[in-house]
């Protein structure tokens, strides 16, 4: 790839992450489709992406004659993921042109398309914000029609230097004067007035009847929904400040997807939400040891503590001095394994063993929850009485845990111990210890505020606000939108002892 091409990616990425936040598209083993075999491409793929990508075509006559690697994700929604690609020399070593696009199977809705590397007339000047919303506002146009009458601009910026910069273009969705949740496009128009690139929101496309969306009236009121909050709010210590002998205070924090639904005030999952969902506290029996490892030939020793390491392993220090005062960072590869260790003041606070072997998994959530508890036992702080779990970082073949201490029955954040189990072997893969002190102190939580005052105190400073979103209760979207509320910024948090809100 051209150098500016690879600047142009950089830009799209830096884009798309900045303005709609969305993750990564994992995508299926791709079936790559020479541009000869023009009549097997179209077998492939449905009338709907195809039309979409007619209007490709349309802003680049190039595309047509592109090889086409085409794959297929059904995560979220039913997406194709086409590269565009043609070789220049025999060896297929020099791409002459590259471009990628994410298309909606049902419903054709480009869902991202990048002019990474197209052969033609290049930008010989800077775009402006006016072009720039001109020429967006009708190549969009072009490919939703006149359904763009349902997106307001709501900002253009100018990004790049020279020739190479872009007019990013954001479009919001607005229905009943009320917008929709990860509905929208950024379209990046180049200094020759062409489509440089378009992303769309992860909810993009899925109901463009307006009729389906619920009129605002008859619902409830922000303070009738938020009762419903009351039994959402968690209560937690935290660190007062980054220096942890500053102790920890007692606070409340909503733990809830973020959506309540407008009229019966219940939780809405949509797209990439996630709830924290912890355990019930767990009895432990703490054994307040602690490992450690002064020089890299001391490390392989100590860490055969945690897990098996062969013999003959060496280490080597990668970083000394980082963040924390104190910390080091070692590493060694054995074969397919590589193993990392961090100490911090000498003492294993983290270790993690990588093997790049696909796992077929054996174990349930139940029994790795169990292995992770016996592991961590023994390394657990005097202190430590009670244990609240919770399961995150589903991996394949992976399972992680978090492991919070309980001081005077409340969860305590920032002391927490996290352990991976390998899901095939049952093998501890990885733990993190929190840095050892039996000195914190706790302020005293036996008069704090009580759910209802935390709601009120938390709405004031954070007000929630009406939004349509379509729900994803079993991991896909739903084409029903719902009328939702939601905090106007997400969290927050209350001093549980004066019951004000903290910023």
């Amino acid at each position: 790839m051209k150098p500016y091409a690879t600047k142009k990616l950089m830009i799209t990425v830096g884009a798309a992450a900045l303005l709609f936040s969305s993750p990564l598209w994992v995508t299926q083993p791709q079936v790559t489709v020479q541009a000869a075999a023009a009549t097997s491409t179209q077998a492939q793929l449905s009338q709907a992406v195809q039309k979409t990508i007619d209007k490709l075509n349309k802003h680049y006559p190039e595309l047509k004659n592109a090889e086409k690697a085409i794959s297929r994700n059904n995560q979220m929604r039913d997406v194709i993921h086409i590269q565009f690609r043609i070789f220049s020399n025999k060896e297929r070593t020099k791409v002459s042109l590259y471009a990628d696009a994410r298309i909606d199977v049902n419903s054709g809705a480009l869902l991202s398309f990048s002019a990474r590397d197209i052969p033609g007339k290049k930008p010989t000047a800077r775009p402006t914000e006016a072009m720039g919303k001109e020429k967006a506002q009708s190549i969009l146009k072009d490919f939703i029609g006149d359904a763009i009458k349902q997106y307001r601009i709501e900002e253009v910026t100018v990004n790049g230097e020279g020739t190479e910069a872009v007019a990013n273009v954001r479009f919001v969705r607005v229905v009943n004067q009320i917008p929709v949740k990860e509905d929208g496009y950024v379209v990046a128009i180049n200094g020759a007035g062409k489509m440089d690139y378009i992303n769309a929101g992860d909810a993009t496309g899925l109901q463009m009847d307006t009729s389906k969306f619920a009129a605002p009236s008859g619902v409830k009121q922000p303070d009738e929904i938020s009762k419903h909050l009351e039994d959402m709010m968690h209560l937690s210590y935290e660190q007062k400040a980054k220096d942890i002998s500053a102790g920890f205070r007692p606070v409340y924090s909503p733990v809830f997807t973020g959506y309540l639904d407008a009229r019966s005030g219940a939780e809405i999952e949509s797209g990439w939400t996630t709830k924290n969902k912890y355990g019930k506290p767990i009895t432990v029996t703490a054994g307040n040891q602690r490992v450690f490892a002064k020089t890299n030939e001391e490390i392989a020793t100590a860490l055969s503590t945690f897990t098996p390491v062969p013999e003959g392993t060496v280490f080597k220090m990668t970083k000394g001095g980082l963040a924390l005062e104190g910390e080091k960072e070692y590493d060694a590869k054995v074969g397919n394994k590589r193993f990392l260790v961090t100490t911090t003041n000498d003492q294993i606070t983290y270790f993690h063993v990588m093997e790049s072997l696909p796992r077929e998994k054996r174990l349930t959530e139940a029994a790795a929850e169990e292995k992770a508890m016996a592991f961590l036992q023994p390394y657990l702080d005097a202190e430590v009485k009670e244990l609240i779990p919770q399961m995150i970082n589903k991996e394949e073949g992976m399972q992680s845990f978090l492991f919070f201490p309980v001081y005077q029955g409340i969860m305590v954040e920032g002391q927490v111990y996290s352990v991976k189990v390998d899901m095939h072997t049952g093998d501890i893969v990885s733990a993190r210890f929190p840095v050892a002190n039996a000195n914190l102190s706790y302020d005293d939580a036996s008069n704090v505020v009580g759910p209802e005052q935390a709601v009120q105190a938390l709405l004031k400073a954070n007000p929630l606000t009406l939004s349509y979103v379509f729900p994803s209760p079993n991991g896909r979207y739903q084409a029903t939108p719902v009328l939702v509320y939601e905090q106007k910024e997400r969290g927050g948090k209350v001093d549980a002892v004066t019951g004000q809100s903290i910023k």
